[in-house]
């Protein structure tokens, strides 16, 4: 992919389809590295705005894996709320997979709660908690589970909104009362149900 001071040019994979309209990007950092690829900001020519590319090598990857880098796009093109990391597009170049998501400029939960000096106010906590639930209940209202929430996985604002995202691995269940019953995710943070063997 772009490296410091190369622009990613989208038009390459997508012509477009009336007239010309070039979007490129230039290369900003990488966010975070994960088991399958890495987040990477990018700074938008068009407009000035920034978004993050997903990048998963699917050459690397297993069957399996592969088809959850697809569910996770068609899980977030479905999803529209304020809680969700907002999907913007993918593409593929050769073996990678990019996925371009709304970039949350406050980093993740988790990095806030380490470098956190003094405990939350109360009403920060009900606050995140609120959002947090909000986003749950909406992706369940559509029938689907995230089955990986942790603090890595949902993203803050500078203005303080939470954004659930990485949906890689999650599961659109059948809208008849279909349930899961999968050991996936990450152990610390499984439902007790799952940690049992129940659906």
């Amino acid at each position: 992919m772009a490296k410091e001071g190369e622009s990613l040019d989208t038009n390459l994979f997508f012509p477009p389809p009336d007239q010309p309209q070039e979007t490129s990007y230039l290369f900003v950092r990488v966010l975070g590295r994960g088991a399958f690829g890495e987040a990477v900001l990018y700074r938008k020519t068009e407009d000035n705005s920034l978004v993050v590319w997903k990048e998963v090598n699917l050459g690397r990857l297993s069957e399996k894996v592969r088809r959850d880098a697809i569910n996770e796009i068609d899980i977030l093109a479905s999803l529209n709320h304020a809680n969700v990391i907002n999907y913007y597009n993918h593409f593929m170049d050769g073996d990678t997979l990019l996925i371009e998501l709304e970039y949350a400029n406050g980093g993740s939960l988790h990095h806030k709660i380490v470098y956190q000096v003094e405990l939350f106010k109360e009403e920060v906590v009900r606050w995140y908690l609120f959002q947090l639930l909000s986003a749950l209940v909406y992706i369940h209202h559509n029938d689907i589970l995230h089955r990986d929430i942790k603090t890595m996985n949902i993203f803050t604002t500078k203005t303080d909104l939470l954004k659930l995202g990485d949906f890689g691995i999650s599961k659109v269940l059948d809208p008849k009362g279909g349930m899961a019953q999968s050991m996936v995710g990450t152990p610390y943070y499984m439902s007790p149900e799952i940690v049992k063997g129940d659906r």
